[in-house]
């Protein structure tokens, strides 16, 4: 299961990945370089959302969470696995991927 952290705002959580303690994860590149910065994703969470992550959703019931990722590959089916309890904000790449393989689903289950 997913684990989330306060960031220290009502609301907005983070999600610790699998690295070293204290220290963000760097987002893959093709080659297996990373980036020199530390990639999350932004993402908001409806109450089953956040119960999932174990995140005591915000006053409206919505929660947002800034969760490293280790490429938007992963990010991508990590996401997917969480169905209709995530919205991603950003990256742009990773929303618009997303979307896509939305839309892919939508179409296949409609006729």
């Amino acid at each position: 299961m997913l684990q989330a952290q306060p960031l220290g705002r009502p609301g907005v959580w983070f999600r610790p990945g699998r690295t070293t303690p204290g220290r963000p994860p760097r987002c893959g590149r093709a080659g297996g370089g990373s980036r020199s910065r530390p990639a999350y994703a932004l993402v908001r969470l409806p109450p089953g959302g956040a119960r999932r992550l174990g995140v005591t959703p915000a006053g409206d019931g919505w929660t947002e969470a800034r969760v490293p990722i280790e490429s938007i590959d992963h990010a991508h089916r990590d996401f997917l696995r969480l169905g209709a309890d995530v919205e991603v904000l950003a990256p742009a790449e990773l929303r618009n991927r997303i979307a896509e393989t939305a839309r892919t689903l939508a179409a296949r289950y409609e006729g």
